[in-house]
């Protein structure tokens, strides 16, 4: 609501866009496999802003997809965005690049994913759980307030860093954590687990099992580039034997 995240300062990357030759940026774009830069290049090499805007959510180019999928998938057209898109008459009330940002997560992840997430686990432990910031009065304040005191020279929530002095020292001096996963090295208890929803379940058929293979012990044994990509081909294999698999695999699914 209030553009409290770090990835909503890079203004300057739409700058970049009206200068970049995006036909020839495009290829390296989705073949570069560091996800920071990978991203950069993708939302510099889109073709509009709005395309852009989306490239800040993907976990997967089309490209990386075909390297571990198996050929009979239908990816060749690459890994469309266009769900995330947030609905016209939204898009149409933001007057700057920001709010249309910002449309994205309110519209699409926020309800998709993290308060999807929220309300599964603290249900799942008896909780009843509420979101302080999507009190009404506040959502309507937040929807109203122009960019400039949301995001202000590099300041995130800037109208909110304001008010940090009303707090406990050791509440307004804390970092800012958000929910994920580690993204720079994969945890090592993983590999067996990854290895069995990859190599050994009902999805396998939707993998290249010697690609695959060769991915997981690269990327446990030196790191890599490459853990995020296969970690969400993880979910996507876990995803795939609960809600597919079941209902008659890759046949009845096409």
């Amino acid at each position: 609501m209030f553009a409290g995240y770090p990835w909503f300062r890079g203004q300057w990357i739409y700058r970049m866009r009206r200068l970049a030759p995006h036909t020839l940026l495009r290829p390296i774009a989705e073949r570069t496999t560091p996800p920071r830069w990978g991203r950069l290049l993708r939302m510099i090499a889109a073709d509009s802003d709005g395309q852009a805007d989306l490239e800040w959510l993907r976990g997967l180019t089309a490209w990386h997809a075909r390297q571990m999928l198996h050929p009979d998938l239908p990816v060749n057209g690459g890994l469309s965005m266009e769900a995330f898109m947030p609905p016209p008459e939204t898009l149409a009330s933001c007057t700057d690049r920001l709010e249309a940002r910002l449309a994205i997560d309110l519209t699409r992840r926020l309800p998709d994913g993290l308060l999807l997430v929220n309300d599964k686990t603290s249900m799942a432990h008896s909780l009843e759980l509420r979101m302080p910031f999507l009190d009404r009065n506040v959502l309507e304040f937040a929807l109203q307030l122009p960019s400039e005191f949301k995001l202000r020279r590099g300041q995130e929530k800037y109208i909110l860093s304001k008010l940090v002095r009303r707090l406990p020292p050791e509440i307004r001096g804390r970092r800012k954590y958000g929910l994920q996963i580690p993204t720079e090295k994969p945890p090592r208890e993983l590999q067996s687990f990854i290895s069995e929803a990859l190599l050994a379940s009902s999805s396998t058929p939707l993998f290249q099992p010697t690609r695959v293979e060769r991915r997981i012990r690269e990327v446990f044994t030196n790191g890599g580039n490459q853990w995020l990509p296969l970690w969400r081909l993880t979910i996507f294999a876990l995803w795939w034997d609960r809600f597919i698999a079941r209902q008659g695999g890759l046949q009845s699914a096409a």
